[in-house]
């Protein structure tokens, strides 16, 4: 946990998004991948993708964006 102190001095910003547009992010997100992987055009396929944050946490009403 990052105190406030903490958070001005690292620059950190509070959380912007809702849950539910993370969720349609990572939706559009795993729809442009299955795109990628039927194109035989394409140079290379996606095999695994993970997406880690605060956003798994159910309890958050505004959430960072995943990385």
């Amino acid at each position: 946990m990052t105190t406030p102190a903490g958070e001005t001095v690292s620059g950190a910003k509070s959380p912007r998004f809702t849950p539910e547009s993370v969720q349609q992010a990572l939706a559009a997100l795993k729809d442009r991948i299955r795109d990628n992987n039927k194109n035989r055009q394409a140079p290379f396929r996606i095999t695994d993708a993970v997406a880690f944050g605060d956003f798994l946490l159910p309890d958050r009403a505004r959430v960072n964006p995943p990385m």
